[in-house]
């Protein structure tokens, strides 16, 4: 389970929407704390859509954060 803070690097274009510079700090795996400079309404609408649609999976967030998430391959 992930516990820390996951800091940008790069701005997120979400919907047409911009969030910069922002945080997530997990807990156990689950964001507990979040913030941005930037489009922080924005995130805590990302944030709460992603747990709603996941049914409220804690790890599922976790996945979508790593950079080789969508390249793992079964073959």
């Amino acid at each position: 389970k992930t516990n820390g803070i996951v800091y940008s690097s790069m701005p997120l274009n979400y919907n047409g929407g911009i969030i910069d510079e922002f945080y997530l700090e997990f807990k156990d795996g689950k964001v507990v704390n979040y913030g941005a400079r930037v489009g922080y309404d924005l995130l805590k609408e990302v944030i709460k859509i992603f747990y709603k649609k996941n049914n409220n999976d804690n790890h599922a967030f976790e996945t979508v954060l790593r950079p080789d998430a969508e390249n793992q391959s079964t073959e």
